[in-house]
């Protein structure tokens, strides 16, 4: 007897889970519906947040940087022995915050960097995105109407020592 009991037992609980799996079934396709829609949504929300929260991360590094200015600092002693593109010296000044210990706070004040290689990585954010004009002409001639692109090549032409470009077309 209690061997039929422990089968009886062991066929309703088989039982009951086939009418539980029986349930779900009949509502799956309404469940179904239901999450692809709240994992839309909360995927619509995720890329939101983040998409604020990067410009959030760019505004906070480009905050009170302004009025930049590159310049041709090349002597005429250099500019006419050497030439070229890559003898050029360019000086870049631009207003941003700067520490005074005197007065315990960073009022905005003038920085100046000569070269492009040094820059730091919010200033020449700055510079390829809000400020693309002051990119120089002869810079931006290796890549007309892309200032990353222009400034990339510049850099990497720096480096490597040559333009990829035939030597008066970038000079």
């Amino acid at each position: 007897m209690n061997h039929e009991i422990t089968r009886l037992r062991a066929e309703l609980e088989a039982a009951q889970d086939d009418l539980e799996l029986a349930e779900r079934m009949r509502t799956a396709k309404t469940r179904l519906s239901q999450l692809t829609d709240a994992l839309a949504a909360a995927e619509e929300a995720e890329k939101e947040a983040q998409a604020a929260a990067a410009k959030a991360a760019r505004e906070e590094r480009l905050r009170g940087i302004s009025n930049m200015r590159v310049t041709d600092v090349t002597s005429q002693a250099s500019q006419s022995a050497q030439g070229g593109l890559l003898h050029r010296v360019w000086q870049i000044d631009w207003d941003a915050p700067k520490w005074d210990q005197r007065v315990n706070a960073s009022p905005i004040g003038q920085h100046t960097m000569r070269g492009f290689g040094a820059l730091p990585g919010n200033v020449m954010e700055y510079l390829l995105d809000e400020a693309p004009e002051q990119i120089p002409a002869k810079i931006m001639a290796l890549a007309p109407g892309d200032p990353r692109a222009a400034m990339s090549e510049y850099l990497d032409a720096r480096q490597r020592g040559y333009t990829r470009q035939p030597a008066g077309a970038a000079a």
